[in-house]
C-alpha cells in the first residue's frame, strides 16, 4: 500500500480511479486510499531497516548454500530469505485472532 504514492497512475483524491486505489476501497473498506497509503508510509518509516519490507536485504538475493546430493537424505534445507510470499494476511495470521473482526481505526 505504501508503494500505492509512487505510482502514475494514482491521483491523491478520495476518488481516485487506480485499479490498485478501487481494490484498496472495496477490499479494506478504505474510504481514502491515498490517507491510507500515506499512514502506511508513516508507520514503514518507524520500522528499523532490518525489519522495513521496502527495503532489500542480503537474504533476499544470496544463494542458498549447496548441498551435496548424497547429503539429502531425510535433511530439510532450510530456507533462510526473508521475502515471503501471499499477503500481510498471511505473513502475520500467527499474530492474530480470526474472532476478531479487522478494524481500520488505530489503537
Amino acid at each position: 500500500m505504501a508503494n500505492l504514492i509512487q505510482s502514475d497512475d494514482h491521483s491523491p483524491d478520495a476518488l481516485c480511479k487506480y485499479d490498485e486505489c478501487e481494490f484498496i476501497r472495496e477490499t479494506y473498506n478504505c474510504e481514502h486510499p491515498h490517507g491510507c497509503a500515506q499512514q502506511a508510509t508513516k508507520l514503514l518509516n518507524t520500522l528499523p531497516p532490518k525489519w522495513d519490507p521496502r527495503s532489500e536485504l542480503p537474504e533476499d538475493y544470496q544463494e542458498p548454500p549447496k548441498i551435496h546430493p548424497n547429503e539429502i537424505g531425510n535433511k530439510i534445507q532450510f530456507d533462510s530469505q526473508v521475502t515471503t510470499k501471499g499477503t500481510l494476511t498471511d505473513i502475520f495470521q500467527i499474530f492474530t485472532d480470526k474472532k476478531f473482526p479487522t478494524t481500520n481505526k488505530l489503537p
